[in-house]
């Protein structure tokens, strides 16, 4: 071999070992370079697109409440802890009785008994047979509401089988002050109203929802 030949393949060969450090470095520096190998194709990075799954972002997950129980039913008790019964209406606290066959709902508030039915008497001194003064309202529903009035407080109903009178009304019950109101008077068609219970004999205010 000539001295020329020799020089060309010494540095070829010089070449060759420097290319091979070269990638050896390289792929110590970069992994994936080095698997890939001369003329594989880089993995994309970039936008989505094949090869590449963007990571999921969203708004933070809230930790779940704590500190809240939904009731779906509520009982009132009275003071001596004495069941009054389940709540059937929330905005007002509507609890429903039967008595001796009659069922009537009423309103149960801190203090008292409440119905917004008001009794109306012929004497000016609330002594007389008690009356209702719109007797339709609660003698055709199915769930009627009591008037409320002494002894105590007593829930009245529409007498049953009872007619319509036309009575000079005189006085009339007030619930909320628990007395006799007199009124000018005056002839209404009204409906007699007969004691059904006194609630007094029952339960004690005040009264809680639990």
């Amino acid at each position: 071999m000539s001295s020329k030949n020799a020089r060309q393949e010494k540095a070829m060969n010089y070449r060759l070992v420097t290319l091979m450090l070269l990638t050896a470095v390289l792929g110590a520096s970069h992994p994936a370079t080095a698997q890939m190998g001369v003329g594989s194709t880089p993995p994309v990075v970039g936008p989505p697109g094949v090869g590449f799954t963007p990571p999921v972002v969203g708004p933070p997950i809230e930790p779940p409440q704590t500190g809240i129980t939904l009731v779906p039913f509520l009982t009132v008790f009275d003071a001596l802890g004495r069941k009054v019964g389940q709540i059937a209406n929330s905005i007002e606290s509507i609890v429903s009785f039967q008595v001796n066959g009659r069922l009537f709902s009423i309103t149960v508030e801190p203090q008292r008994f409440a119905t917004g039915i008001f009794l109306q008497y012929e004497a000016a001194d609330c002594t007389s047979a008690p009356a209702f003064i719109d007797p339709d309202t609660d003698s055709n529903s199915i769930l009627p509401r009591p008037a409320l009035a002494g002894p105590g407080t007593t829930a009245y109903l529409p007498e049953l089988g009872g007619f319509l009178q036309l009575v000079t009304v005189k006085s009339g019950f007030d619930q909320s002050t628990r007395s006799c109101v007199n009124f000018l008077p005056g002839t209404l068609l009204l409906a007699i109203a007969v004691a059904v219970v006194n609630l007094d004999t029952f339960f004690t205010p005040p009264f809680t929802a639990r």
